[in-house]
């Protein structure tokens, strides 16, 4: 039994030993297939230039297998012996591969690494690299093999101090090609030094030295790359403009390159291979400086470019996404971290995330040597999609994994921030106790300077934080906050002096900004003020508007606690025009020290308008025209936030011209107040408000909301009258005598906030809806409005709907009837459950552009324009895709003149989410809009169509009269005379 047992053992011993060396084998092997598709890659004809590189067929370019892939071919095919022998065939291989010739001329680790500063860079062949002997004296080959070696374990100013004795040796020996690569090393050390201004001088040199050689291809080779060292060197000084410049000539010099006319062996095309992935590194840092910029639609478009992908849209397909899960390179991983970043600050959250998990799995098979950015990336994107928890993980893991101590910062940072907003006090106090040494060890540089902003950020937000907290504790607990700021304070002061030291005016004006937030906290208001005009200096509104409207709002407050109300509104009223201005730029607009829509841009509209209209006090005719103004603004902006994208043609439109028989009501929501601004044609604005606490109007609304939407409620109309009634003597009795004499037909609302979810036609005087009295209809604002009436010559709509239950949504069985009445009233196309696909949708839009669009099924408005939707047989359209479906090229002769958006809802529990009612309505291009805030009964919604469609037939009712006379028609009916069977459409845009 023993020795039985013995022998299992024995055999099972040998039989892991041979395991263990096949699978060694099946790892050589692996490798050696990977060689053998990257050359074959490499030796096919490039189509195309490299700078329309997104057209190029990547059909045509074999992607290489990754190792798991071609070790799991094997395994399925192998034969043991096959495996020794194709082993023993393919010890060869790689040393033929070593042997090609070419690869002297591309940097060691340039094929592997794109960092976020380049690797050293490779002698010239011709370089003087006699063999070391101990009698001899160190030749410049051994200087630069001694200076490599340093730099690598990471003693950069003895790097430094060597490079440069290489420098000085190949210039003793002529060799200037050499002494400018030389310097260029030289520079890269003394950038890890955060000596800038030595870092410019040594690149400096270099570029003077290779403009004064012949042009060769070495020369060219070697400048482009010194290019791309000044190119780190401008971005780290915060010169980003500057430095897309130069790696922009840089890419120009390897574009020249690869246009060569001599391509004639496999050498040259290997070489070619490398110089078309040099040019695509160099679109990729060209990308980062257009984020630096603000550009993002721009870096966007030139990532994809780089990554062959079609660059006209800023997004990334399904299958272009599951090609990248195929294997990815390094410089597809760098380009692809970097396109999850802009996908991620545009809004473009679930593509973002998908990028970017993908990208980590790609990275973890291929040990990516940077993957710490990858989780830095992805806990952002989480925090973007608000999973705080999932984002904190990331970035623990990111701060563990990082090689990078600025990296690692950046990781900690994000950190103590999420922390903080968790009021998690003991973590957070141990993470920046930790975080504070670090800061004190970075060099000088940009990104020093904004990881200094933003944890002197993080202190103050904790005591913002806990100030509102311990309001009534002991005095030494407001002393311990004061000294918490004054903490903040010596690490700004510091990143202030950085900023001068490197010439850097836009991260000196995030610093001094900072310090004039620190003060005005502390009530200091004079030196606040000092900071923030300082910071304007440096950050004037004509040269960095982004950064100037944050410090007019800052000025603007400061005012305004002084007591300078005037002084503030010119402020306030520079900074919503310097908004303005920056619209197409500003719905992207982010960076490491600027704050979301709702933090840095909602609350100057709405500061303005609390200040052109006080508390105490008159407003006169001028400031209400500009609070009016205002309020319109606010209502673009938060619909250019909705869709990330300036889209809405804003053209302001006086309301005596667009309507003599219509009085529009303007809303705010104020923290203290709710005010009101009615205009009434041919009379001055009337203003009036009421002092509320923005969560009491909020709870009303709710109050109003459940009364004529829950079930249990519906029996109760008394239930509903409260509230409704209370909504009414807010937004219209101070005027209702005024509008009784004005003969005004229709009311308009430019509502605010969760104003908008509210069916302001079933407003109750005590005696009678509104609708019983006026048309009434919704409006982002007269500047979104297109002041033409219905044209009612030969009506036609397209008329799709769903009866049946589809993708987890209740059937709609009478959507049916309601499109055969609508058929009956007008001339439609109709699409019907299974006909109602997207793509039959989308060309019978395009193909027939008839003026009424009526979709009959489940749809959701929410706050976001991803999940703004509605339903079709085979898929979701959401809001952004039914925008473009919309607004074809055909539209522009016959624009869609009335949109109506049947069974659709406001999303529940989301307080934006009639912005997606609004946004729909302006995005999609439709003079008018029909939809419902909440799914409503199926017959009632039949019988109000099919009435409002007969309305529509009369040529002397407006949209607005005929949506009224509907509506009145169902209340008249005792079945259905509560508000939940009719109010919930609601009319927005042109009422016409």
């Amino acid at each position: 039994m023993k020795q039985a047992n013995k022998s299992n053992r024995d055999k099972r011993r040998k039989s892991s030993i041979y395991n263990r060396v096949e699978e060694g084998f099946l790892d050589i092997v692996a490798n050696t297939f990977r060689n053998i598709a990257a050359f074959l890659r490499s030796c096919l004809p490039l189509q195309g230039s490299p700078r329309d590189s997104g057209d190029r067929d990547r059909a045509t370019l074999p992607r290489i297998p990754s190792r798991e892939k071609t070790r799991g071919w094997l395994r399925a095919y192998r034969s043991r012996i096959g495996i020794a022998l194709l082993f023993f065939l393919s010890i060869p291989i790689p040393w033929i591969f070593a042997q090609m010739p070419g690869s002297a001329h591309i940097a060691p680790g340039g094929e592997h690494q794109l960092s976020t500063t380049p690797t050293l860079y490779t002698l010239h062949p011709t370089a003087h690299t006699t063999p070391y002997t101990p009698t001899a004296a160190a030749s410049p080959g051994e200087i630069v093999q001694q200076a490599r070696q340093l730099y690598q374990i990471g003693d950069f100013e003895a790097a430094a101090r060597t490079w440069q004795q290489a420098a000085d040796a190949f210039a003793n020996l002529g060799d200037r090609l050499n002494q400018a690569m030389a310097l260029s090393n030289l520079s890269l050390s003394y950038q890890q030094l955060g000596q800038w201004d030595e870092a410019a001088g040594a690149i400096g040199q270099s570029l003077d030295v290779l403009q004064s050689l012949d042009k060769t291809e070495d020369q060219l080779r070697v400048l482009a790359e010194s290019l791309e060292i000044q190119g780190f060197v401008q971005r780290s000084k915060g010169a980003s403009l500057e430095a897309l410049e130069t790696w922009r000539q840089a890419e120009e010099i390897y574009v020249q390159m690869a246009n060569r006319p001599d391509r004639f062996n496999s050498s040259d095309l290997i070489r070619e291979n490398a110089i078309q992935k040099k040019i695509a590194k160099n679109q990729i840092r060209q990308a980062r400086a257009l984020q630096d910029l603000g550009l993002y639609r721009r870096a966007c478009k030139t990532l994809l470019g780089a990554l062959e992908l079609d660059n006209r849209t800023c997004q990334v397909s399904e299958p272009e996404l599951f090609a990248f899960r195929e294997g990815s390179e390094l410089l597809q991983i760098e380009g692809l971290v970097a396109l999850g970043d802009v996908l991620r600050v545009t809004g473009k959250l679930e593509p973002a995330y998908d990028i970017l998990s993908v990208t980590l799995k790609e990275a973890r098979e291929i040990g990516y040597p940077k993957i710490a950015s990858i989780y830095l990336s992805l806990g952002s994107a989480e925090r973007a999609r608000g999973n705080e928890k999932i984002a904190l993980d990331f970035y623990k893991t990111a701060a563990s994994k990082a090689i990078s101590p600025t990296r690692r910062l950046q990781a900690q940072l994000n950190q103590l921030s999420l922390l903080l907003e968790d009021k998690n006090w003991s973590l957070a106090e141990s993470l920046w106790r930790d975080i504070a040494p670090a800061l004190d060890n970075l060099p000088a540089s940009r990104a020093g300077i904004y990881a200094q902003i933003n944890f002197a950020g993080s202190l103050v937000k904790n005591v913002e934080l806990r100030a509102n907290i311990n309001l009534d504790n002991a005095k030494q607990n407001i002393n311990s906050l004061l000294s918490i700021l004054d903490s903040a304070d010596r690490v700004l002061d510091r990143a202030v002096s950085q900023a001068k030291m490197l010439g850097d005016t836009r991260a000196g004006a995030y610093s001094l900004s900072a310090r004039g937030r620190l003060y005005e906290l502390r009530q200091e208001w004079q030196t606040a003020q000092q900071f923030t005009e300082e910071a304007l200096n440096l950050a004037p509104v004509y040269k960095e508007p982004d950064i100037a409207y944050q410090l007019l709002w800052q000025l603007g407050r400061i005012r305004k606690a002084q007591g300078n109300r005037q002084g503030a509104i010119v402020d306030y009223t520079e900074a919503v025009k310097t908004l303005q201005s920056l619209r197409s730029d500003l719905v992207a607009a982010s960076s490491e020290a600027q704050f979301s829509f709702r933090e840095s841009v909602e609350p100057v509209y709405r500061e303005l308008v609390g200040l052109l209209l006080p508390a105490e006090g008159e407003a006169t005719q001028a400031e209400l025209r500009e609070a009016r103004k205002s309020i319109e603004f606010l209502q673009v902006a938060e619909l250019d936030n909705f869709f990330q994208d300036a889209c809405a043609d804003v053209r302001p439109a006086q309301i005596d011209a667009v309507d003599p028989k219509a009085a529009v009501f303007y809303t705010i929501i104020l923290p203290e107040r709710l005010e009101v601004i009615a205009a009434l044609p041919g009379q001055p604005l009337r203003r009036y408000g009421t002092a509320l606490p923005q969560e009491e109007v909020e709870a009303t609304v709710k109050e109003l909301q459940q009364a004529v939407t829950v079930r249990r409620f519906i029996l109760d109309i008394k239930r509903f009258f409260k509230p409704s009634q209370k909504v009414y003597d807010w937004l219209v009795r101070p005027v209702e005598a005024e509008l009784a004499e004005s003969g005004v037909k229709t009311l308009v609302f430019v509502l605010d906030g969760k104003l908008r979810s509210i069916p302001v036609s079933a407003l109750y005087d005590g005696k009678q809806y509104l609708i019983e009295k006026y048309g009434v209809a919704v409006t982002p604002g007269l500047q979104l409005l297109d002041p033409k009436p219905l044209p009612r010559q030969e009506l036609k709509a397209i008329a799709a709907g769903l009866t049946q239950a589809r993708q987890g949504f209740s059937p709609l069985p009478n959507v049916g009837l309601e499109l055969n009445r609508i058929e009956a009233e007008v001339e439609s196309e109709v699409l019907l459950d299974g006909s109602f696909t997207e793509s039959n949708f989308q060309n019978i839009v395009e193909s027939f552009p008839f003026p009424v669009v009526h979709v009959a099924t489940h749809g959701e408005f929410s706050s976001s324009a991803e999940d703004t939707f509605i339903l079709t047989w085979d898929d979701r359209i959401n809001a952004t895709e039914l925008s473009n479906v919309l607004r074809r090229d055909t539209r522009e002769t016959i624009p869609i003149e009335l949109l109506v958006l049947s069974a659709c809802r406001t999303a529940v529990g989301d307080k934006r989410a009639a912005l997606g009612l609004a946004g729909v309505a302006v995005r999609a291009g439709a003079r008018s809009t029909l939809a419902s805030l909440w799914y409503v009964s199926d017959e009632a919604t039949a019988i109000l169509m099919e009435r409002f469609y007969q309305e529509l037939a009369n040529s002397s009712v407006t949209k607005a009269e005929a949506l009224r006379r509907a509506q009145e028609a169902i209340l008249q009916d005792r079945r259905l005379s509560h508000p939940y069977y009719w109010s919930a459409f609601m009319l927005v845009g042109n009422w016409l």
